[in-house]
């Protein structure tokens, strides 16, 4: 398997962060993809008790065609 390209999206349904390289156990994700998402107001989610909610509760360029202008930068 060769990958060119490698990516992460720090923020669910926003801009990609390109990447140089990771580390990725057998079974594992990319570290920090997805790790954070923009809840719509009525999401309803509890952080003391997290459960899986469903795509459309999340905002997402799909849906809110303004936030492709958003650039997203996350530094661990």
């Amino acid at each position: 398997m060769r990958i060119e390209y490698l990516y992460r999206y720090p923020v669910k349904g926003l801009t990609a962060e390109a990447l140089d390289q990771a580390e990725v156990e057998t079974g594992g994700a990319i570290p920090w993809d997805r790790a954070f998402a923009l809840a719509q107001g009525d999401a309803e989610f509890d952080p003391a008790r997290p459960e899986f909610l469903p795509k459309y509760k999340f905002m997402c360029q799909m849906k809110i065609a303004k936030i492709a202008g958003l650039r997203t930068l996350f530094d661990p």
